[in-house]
């Protein structure tokens, strides 16, 4: 989990809120599941300003 009060997801939730733009997360799956690999700084932010959905690109490893 990552900790919601750095600095960093602090200035995205600023950056966020004032321009609306959200940049996807790149999530990936693998046999153990799901895990932001990209973007968990903008999770964090986006959950604190009360995003229920994220836009995400979803990367599937097939290799196993």
């Amino acid at each position: 989990r990552q900790d919601v009060g750095t600095k960093a997801t602090k200035k995205l939730m600023a950056e966020i809120g004032e321009s609306s733009t959200i940049k996807p997360l790149i999530v990936a799956v693998d046999k153990d599941g799901p895990y932001i690999l990209e973007g968990g700084h903008r999770s964090a932010a986006l959950g604190l300003l009360g995003k229920k959905n994220i836009p995400a690109i979803v990367v599937i490893d097939r290799s196993n």
